[in-house]
């Protein structure tokens, strides 16, 4: 256990809160994400179609029974880290068919193959019926599909059909969730940027032919989208929802998975409108994108964002941490910068060293120590030794005290 951490008392949500407006603070805040937020005094369900960050019985509960991802949390918990709970828009307003209402959807089958779990949703459309089918697996807190919605031009006209209005979004759980959480951190709001809602109609394939071969079409459902996506976030900020508003999906556009030109087109515009929404009202924004960010961040900075994560250096990303500072000007929040992928494999004294070379002597302002990933099933021994080494280092060379 890192020595002294008793006497940096400054509760997580001011912490965080600091930090994301580059003030002084005790210590950098140190963000466990994703399933660490999931289960314990967080099992209230906030239900959101075809989402990995649905809890579910079923592929998640693993994060109670498991020993090791206790262990995690407890200690966590016991040195007073920070709490960024990622929060789901309630009633399944925000999903990535095109956001239609979820009036318009309907579970129709779920069926069981050893321990995976498959289901079956229709969508009413004027036109007719459209169908997903979407599965997951025993243990194991992702989800993936077997059959997308839209799998011709009929399809996307028959969900275009769809009337729109906004339905209602109960802040209960936000409220309850709150209140559970008090001063320990933050909640941020999961808010999916538009491409995203039209990827996720389609095969990836189909997509990227979409964004090759008809960007008409591609502006058209991004158009709509956006404009959906900017009433959930209108009617959340409305109800006072939210700490941080976090823009999901913007990824896919970068490469080598899409060419950096579909990102200026067709994910800066929407973004830019979104953070100035979540700006009137006072709120911080965030953007959330793995992968090879380095044309991309410029423009993110022009979009006014507070906060970007994570940071990944090559192979998986091409950006390391003391670069994306240099190009940021350290004027935004950067949330990062241990690589998942060395805390499954690297010792506990290896993951110390990286955590010293991030922060001993560094600018603090301004950063969230974390992971650039999170468990999805049953934590080993050496990733929970190494979790447990993050975060006693976060604290040890992440205090600001004179």
């Amino acid at each position: 256990m890192a020595a002294g951490y008793e006497m940096q008392a400054m509760p997580g949500r001011e912490r965080i809160i600091a930090t994301l407006r580059g003030q002084k603070t005790d210590r950098v805040p140190i963000w466990l994400r994703d399933q660490f937020n999931y289960g314990g005094d967080f099992r209230i369900r906030n239900e959101k179609i075809l989402d990995v960050l649905l809890l579910s019985d079923l592929s998640d509960s693993w994060v109670d029974a498991d020993p090791n991802m206790q262990a995690i949390i407890k200690y966590h918990r016991r040195v007073a880290g920070d709490i960024i709970r990622e929060f789901v828009v309630p009633n399944k307003v925000c999903n990535r068919l095109l956001c239609i209402p979820p009036s318009r959807i309907s579970l129709t089958d779920t069926r069981f193959t050893g321990n995976q779990m498959y289901s079956n949703y229709e969508v009413y459309t004027p036109k007719g019926i459209l169908t997903t089918v979407t599965a997951c697996e025993k243990d194991v807190s992702t989800m993936w599909n077997v059959k997308y919605l839209v799998e011709s031009q009929d399809d996307i006209a028959k969900l275009l059909s769809i009337p729109y209005k906004l339905e209602s979004i109960d802040d209960t759980i936000y409220r309850q969730e709150d209140a559970i959480l008090g001063d320990r951190g933050v909640l941020m709001m999961q808010i999916d940027t538009p491409i995203i809602t039209v990827s996720g109609l389609m095969r990836f394939e189909e997509f990227l032919v979409m964004c090759l071969e008809d960007q008409l079409l591609l502006r058209d459902l991004c158009d709509i989208a956006f404009d959906r996506i900017m009433k959930i976030v209108e009617k959340c900020l409305e109800q006072g929802m939210g700490t941080i508003f976090r823009l999901n999906g913007s990824e896919q556009t970068t490469p080598p998975m899409n060419s950096p030109d579909i990102y200026e087109k067709f994910v800066y515009p929407y973004e830019k409108k979104l953070i100035e929404k979540i700006h009137e009202y006072h709120k911080f924004a965030a953007v959330h994108s793995h992968g090879k960010i380095s044309r991309n961040l410029p423009l993110m900075l022009d979009m006014g964002l507070d906060m970007l994560d994570p940071i990944e250096p090559p192979p998986a990303g091409d950006l390391d941490f003391e670069e994306a500072q240099k190009i940021s000007e350290s004027k935004i929040t950067l949330a990062g910068n241990v690589q998942f992928s060395e805390l499954e494999t690297a010792d506990p004294s290896t993951i110390d060293m990286q955590v010293r070379l991030l922060l001993e002597g560094k600018r603090k302002d301004h950063v969230i120590l974390n992971a650039t990933a999170s468990p999805i099933t049953f934590v080993s021994d050496r990733l929970r030794d190494n979790y447990i080494a993050m975060v006693d280092a976060g604290i040890r060379y992440g205090s600001m005290e004179e």
